[in-house]
């Protein structure tokens, strides 16, 4: 009993110790979670202030994206022509287009690449004297991802290239954003890269050229479906590409090119059917990071071809130094090297959505803003737009009387009709242009008989006829109606209006007097159509002594133009001379050769009478001219050079050349008229009439000779000619503007192009018929088909508008390239793909996106917005 006490006394004084030091363990586990939770709070709330961070970040990334798109748009409408005083009409990489970068790099020398230039958007290069052009491409080049901004003492940005599309080597220099910050106050940069769709195939548009057809509008430049982008599967092993093609692109719709053309060439965003076209997820993959490809991403267009927009040797990943000779393989094609064929990217060059406008560059105060179709529209807005187009240089000539010559020869050799245009009241004058049938004075005849008793006579005691005969060379041109014959101080029998008979090409006038008869002939070797002695005389009687020809008279062929008659030919009738013979025919004659008659090229000596049949005389003269309206619509606008810028009817003398008469497209003066003339778009294809949006036309000015070079008629070394030419990359170093280029690199010596132009690129595209050669090798002129195997070699085939006519080496041969492809090109652009970077301080966080922007909806003078038909991120590499 008393060790139970014990026990239980024991047991009882430890109770209280139990108890604190449960509650000192309860306290610890109790102040442990208080911290825990105290902490988690903490975290929490750190999370939560980096998390509205980042939110602030991105959000002030994304309103800096903003504000560059804002800027570019800006940019993009006041260059627009009309709307913001920019005098340039062109979109060129140069000083006056700053915001715009070159598609690819040059070889400045051997082995020296670099971009000629660089976009400057804010003016922040030109601000800070900073380099825009010539950006060499070294090892210096390369950019790490998310390389650090160099910053100087001040803070303030240091010279430094950038890159804008992310494939890793400089594209760009990093510029400070006016006016916005991070919330924390730091600066925002960004790097800029814009280039031009328009230098670029499209997809959508282009198809295939072969020379060999022999379908006329499959190979005559009149659609952009000529451009061929099929040469771009030549090195894959894809059977049937064209098929392929079509297949990708028709859809459901039966495989008709016609209803192709017409129902997406000629659609803006929406197919007219069940078409497919390719879409912007092709065009965003192609756009993506420059020529950079996404093995885990295949667009359509990128499986069509097999070794097109997609292979083994394309690049994936941002270039570093030792992938930069395969990156300049891939973005310039040098064909002196012998793996360019399957080393050029096509992916840069390719795309589904480009576009320029036929406006002019004066805006509204012209048709309202746009070009004047010289198949529709009449005399009067033609002459407009023609006298806008010509140098108003003071020394040059009379530029109304050209401009109005010009248009109304312009209609009249267009249109399908037969009567001569008028163009009333310029400068007080009235112009008239030249128009079928062509005919004219080719033959004067006459013959005197003395009386038959001796001498002395009377004059009036004389028997007297005369001839004239007509000549209309053009069997298919119609018989002249409303034609009559003029003879200033005539005073005998009236005259008859012209009956022509039946199909030949002569006719004569006969003032008879039957005592002095004329012999009138038929040359049946002709007129193998009509028979033998079929009539072509007009008999008009003549009393004794009626002089008809008498020296120094003018015979005047006229042909009634509405209330007026106007004089088509003329001939002065010769002093007397030799035309004292009596009892024997003289006559004086004209040649009339093909293409020589328009010159009225007589002969100064008498000669038997030929009346009726060919004529005897051949002037020594060569060279010739051809004169015959076409009387069918332009179908390319360079086929204008055919047109006279002089009447027909009395405006070309003997001694005159083509280039004294045409519309000469080598001339500068008349470079200007390409500014404000268009045949596009064609009859029937356009939604709405006062449309001008084209689509799939290449700019000369931004494409890279290969795309040039997939022009109707168009070879590699004419095109590397044009962009020698355009960039001035082989001007005479000793001329007053050289300024870039290597004149000691033998590539560009071969071609011997020299540069005109006191600026880079090409004003108007009539300056591609000023790309000739001066080496003596054809092959780098576009006067190639002119110059032939051999000297005055007549064109014999297509390209020619009307090969085998005769006509050695005349301007529409020399003009035929240019032609040809006149419809498909352009200098300006309105579809931009923007690659843009921007940086919250200078190793901060950074957004990376590039954007489509269209601007073909800003109109002067109030201009309008750029619509923004993509913005796509560019996700960072991983």
């Amino acid at each position: 009993m008393e060790m139970k006490r014990k026990n239980e006394s024991r047991n009882t004084n430890h109770e209280p110790r139990l108890r604190v030091g449960s509650a000192l363990i309860l306290a610890v586990v109790l102040t442990s979670l208080l911290a825990i939770i105290g902490m988690l709070f903490l975290m929490a709330s750190r999370v939560e202030r980096m998390a509205t961070s980042a939110i602030s970040e991105n959000k002030t990334l994304d309103s800096a994206v903003e504000a560059v798109i804002a800027r570019i748009s800006q940019v993009l409408v006041s260059d627009a022509p009309g709307v913001g005083g920019q005098p340039d009409y062109y979109d060129y990489p140069d000083g006056e287009n700053a915001w715009l970068a070159s598609l690819e790099p040059y070889e400045y020398s051997l082995n020296n690449y670099r971009w000629r230039q660089i976009s400057d958007v804010t003016g922040f290069l030109e601000e800070e004297n900073w380099d825009a052009q010539d950006i060499e491409i070294d090892s210096d080049a390369i950019i790490e991802d998310h390389e650090e901004i160099d910053l100087d003492s001040d803070g303030d940005l240091v010279e430094q290239l950038a890159d804008a599309d992310g494939d890793g080597v400089a594209d760009s220099r990093w510029i400070e954003l006016d006016d916005i910050t991070s919330g924390k106050g730091r600066p925002i940069y960004a790097a800029i890269r814009i280039i031009d769709n328009g230098g670029m195939l499209n997809v959508n548009t282009a198809r295939q050229f072969n020379p060999n057809s022999a379908v006329e509008n499959e190979i005559d430049g009149s659609s952009q479906t000529q451009i061929d982008l099929l040469a771009l599967s030549d090195r894959g092993s894809t059977p049937n590409p064209l098929g392929r093609l079509d297949d990708a692109r028709f859809g459901t719709e039966l495989h008709n090119l016609d209803n192709y053309i017409r129902d997406v060439v000629w659609r803006y965003y929406v197919p007219d059917g069940e078409y497919t076209p390719f879409d912007i997820s092709d065009e965003l993959e192609l756009r993506n990071r420059y020529t950079l490809n996404r093995s885990d991403v295949d667009s359509r267009i990128e499986v069509v071809w097999v070794s097109a927009f997609r292979g083994p040797d394309y690049l994936r990943t941002p270039v570093d130094s030792s992938m930069l000779s395969s990156w300049l393989e891939e973005v310039y094609y040098d064909l002196s090297e012998p793996n360019a064929d399957s080393n050029y990217s096509y992916r840069h060059i390719g795309t589904t959505y480009n576009m320029d406008r036929i406006i002019n560059p004066v805006g509204v105060v012209l048709n309202n803003g746009k070009m004047v179709n010289v198949n529709r529209d009449g005399a009067g807005l033609i002459y407009s737009a023609i006298r806008q187009g010509i140098d108003a240089d003071p020394t040059f000539y009379d530029v109304n009387e050209i401009a109005a010559q010009i248009a109304v020869n312009l209609i009249d050799f267009s249109d399908s009709d037969s009567d001569v245009t008028p163009l009333p009241d310029v400068n007080g004058i009235t112009y008239y242009g030249f128009e079928r049938p062509c005919v004219y004075i080719s033959e004067l005849t006459r013959i005197i008989i003395p009386p038959p008793f001796d001498p002395p006579w009377s004059f009036d005691e004389f028997d007297m006829s005369y001839a004239i005969e007509l000549y209309k060379p053009y069997t298919e041109d119609e018989y002249p109606n409303q034609w009559r014959i003029d003879i200033s101080g005539y005073t005998g029998p009236p005259i008859p209006t012209i009956d022509w008979t039946g199909t030949k090409r002569f006719h004569v006038i006969y003032f008879e007097n039957s005592n002095a008869p004329l012999s009138v002939l038929f040359d049946s070797d002709t007129d193998s159509n009509l028979p033998p002695g079929s009539p072509i005389s007009t008999i008009i009687p003549v009393g004794t002594g009626t002089i008809v020809f008498a020296p120094g008279r003018t015979i005047s062929l006229q042909r009634q133009v509405g209330p007026d008659w106007i004089t088509v030919d003329a001939v002065q009738v010769p002093p007397v001379g030799g035309w004292l013979t009596y009892n024997t025919a003289d006559s004086i004659q004209r040649d009339i050769q093909p293409h020589k008659c328009i010159r009225r090229l007589w002969d100064s000596n008498f000669r038997d009478p030929n009346l009726g049949r060919g004529n005897s005389y051949v002037d020594p003269n060569s060279r010739l001219i051809q004169a015959h309206p076409a009387n069918r619509p332009f179908t390319n606008i360079g086929e204008i050079g055919m047109v006279f810028r002089k009447s027909a009817y009395g405006g070309i003398g003997q001694s005159d050349t083509e280039a004294d008469v045409r519309l000469d497209l080598a001339d500068p003066n008349y470079h200007g008229i390409f500014k404000y003339l268009t045949v596009w778009p064609p009859s029937g294809y356009a939604l709405d009439p006062n449309e001008v949006r084209i689509k799939g036309r290449i700019n000369i000015n931004t494409a890279p000779w290969y795309v040039i070079a997939q022009l109707p008629w168009m070879t590699d070394e004419i095109a590397q000619a044009i962009v020698a030419y355009r960039d001035k990359l082989n001007m005479d170093p000793n001329g007053p503007d050289y300024n870039h280029g290597n004149a000691n690199d033998s590539r560009y010596q071969e071609t011997g192009i020299r540069g005109l132009r006191e600026a880079d690129g090409f004003a108007s595209i009539a300056e591609l018929a000023t790309v000739v050669n001066d080496s003596g090798e054809d092959d780098y002129s576009m006067r190639y088909y002119t110059l032939g195997d051999e000297e005055n070699d007549d064109l014999a085939d297509y390209p020619d508008l009307s090969y085998n006519d005769g006509a050695e080496d005349d301007f529409e041969e020399r003009d035929v390239i240019f032609s040809r492809l006149s419809n498909l090109v352009t200098v300006r652009s309105d579809v931009f793909t923007a690659y843009i970077l921007v940086r919250i301080g200078a190793d901060g966080p950074q957004k990376r996106v590039m954007a489509i922007l269209d601007r073909s909806n800003v109109y002067p003078p109030e201009g309008g917005k750029v619509r923004i038909v993509a913005l796509h991120p560019v996700a960072d590499p991983r």
